[in-house]
């Protein structure tokens, strides 16, 4: 299970933003902005040099929360997805049909984790439940086959015989 992430007293969205301006060839700054996204638009806030560290602190404090639920979201979509893939492994199984062996490997992986005690069924790279097998439009066979057709065809324009091989040797 996640660990729940700090909540201090304040939080705020967005981050810091540093920047200097020049007039009559000085330097001056730093100044620093708080700046955030609201819909297309990017918001902003100057800050006081003696606010600086407590505006960091939220910022940073914003963006660790919403870290932590990104990641437990993702859990959950993960789990989920491991759920629904077992059933139609599962389903495939008893009906008799061939399970390939990346999603055998799959199915180990998602039980070694329930064996160690994690209570989620949540991994990484499930495989994908329709593995596309390219298979050559024909096989070495059939080319030969077609060859023979081929040639015999040109044989009989050539030599006017119907034994190619006959018209070869000859």
């Amino acid at each position: 299970m996640l660990a729940e992430a700090p909540a201090p007293a304040t939080m705020l969205p967005g981050w810091i933003d540093t920047f200097y301006r020049t007039y009559k060839g000085k330097r001056l700054g730093p100044y620093h902005v708080r700046k955030w996204r609201v819909g297309k638009s990017i918001r902003r806030q100057y800050i006081k040099a003696k606010d600086l560290e407590a505006i960091k602190a939220a910022c940073q404090a914003n963006k660790e929360s919403r870290k932590h639920k990104v990641e437990a979201r993702h859990r959950i979509v993960r789990g989920v997805e491991n759920f629904n893939f077992l059933s139609v492994m599962m389903e495939r199984m008893e009906r008799g049909c061939h399970i390939h062996t990346v999603q055998k490997e799959h199915i180990v992986r998602i039980a070694c984790r329930v064996r160690a005690g994690d209570t989620t069924i949540y991994t990484h790279e499930k495989p994908r439940l329709r593995i596309r097998v390219s298979r050559p439009l024909f096989s070495h066979r059939d080319l030969i086959n077609a060859m023979d057709q081929i040639g015999q065809q040109v044989a009989d324009e050539f030599f006017g015989r119907n034994d190619f091989m006959g018209a070869i040797n000859a």
